[in-house]
């Protein structure tokens, strides 16, 4: 069961500007079917938030039908939980063991990223081409998201966030 309250204020595309701020807080449960109690998800991070800007700016004639846009996406989330490993059982064993009886009794960080985009569009009658380069997480934020046994070395490591990912994307659509 999720239930929750959520907030949004938008500005929807109006002269080439648009923004969206959004703020949910939620709880996530599902129920056990050994003892029909209700436990906390994996997705029960408690609140999520986004905020998204864009702005189009025409170059050249409008005839040419070319376009630079600038977007940005900031992004704040509650943690998603997980299970702690019980390491002396996992070294003995030498593969992950959990502590059952802490069945999703962990949290991960809460993850902020930051994402900039900046395109070029050109609108031809029967195709656009768009050349877009995405920067994601461009503040590197290094959220600990969650553990996992590392059987070589007989240690519990935590994986991070996704680091900072530049992509470059050319489209054409029909």
């Amino acid at each position: 069961r999720n239930y929750g309250l959520e907030m949004t204020l938008e500005r929807f595309y109006h002269n080439r500007f648009y923004y969206l701020a959004t703020v949910s807080l939620y709880e996530s449960q599902f129920k056990a079917l050994a003892d029909e109690d209700f436990r906390t998800s994996r997705f029960n991070g408690n609140f999520a938030s986004n905020f998204l800007i864009g702005k189009e700016f025409q170059i050249g004639s409008k005839e040419k039908n070319r376009t630079i846009a600038v977007n940005a996406k900031v992004t704040y989330v509650g943690g998603a939980r997980y299970t702690p490993i019980d390491l002396a059982s996992s070294i003995e064993d030498n593969e992950t063991v959990l502590f059952d009886n802490q069945y999703l009794g962990k949290r991960g960080d809460n993850v902020f990223k930051t994402d900039i985009g900046l395109s070029y569009r050109r609108d031809r009658e029967k195709t656009t081409h768009e050349f877009k380069i995405d920067l994601q997480n461009v503040t590197n934020n290094q959220a600990v998201v969650e553990e996992y046994f590392d059987d070589r070395r007989g240690e519990i490591e935590t994986a991070k966030q996704w680091p900072f990912f530049p992509n470059v994307i050319y489209t054409i659509q029909f």
